[in-house]
């Protein structure tokens, strides 16, 4: 069975290490990677933990991927206009 691979949205390699944490009361685990210094957490219930466990166990290559949130370029803010639009509001 292969193991599930982390990847870092960052530098687009595995992470160098990860942990789960398991909160039965909650029915979750707390996933933590840490790579390039920094650390993301992210939260699976056991309904979803399901769903790797089958898929992992059927062969397929189950691939997470973590520091999402900072590979994403900043998005442009958008223009803001002071004419009169005619009652419609600003486009």
């Amino acid at each position: 069975m292969p193991d599930p691979i982390l990847m870092c949205a960052v530098c687009q390699r595995p992470v160098e290490r990860w942990t789960a944490t398991e909160y039965p009361a909650q029915q979750a685990r707390i996933f933590t990677a840490y790579c390039h210094g920094e650390k993301d957490t992210c939260r699976l219930t056991m309904w979803d933990m399901v769903h790797v466990r089958d898929a992992i166990r059927s062969g397929q290559r189950v691939e997470a991927v973590a520091f999402a949130k900072q590979a994403l370029p900043a998005a442009p803010l958008p223009e803001t206009r002071s004419e009169n639009t005619g009652g419609r509001g600003a486009s």
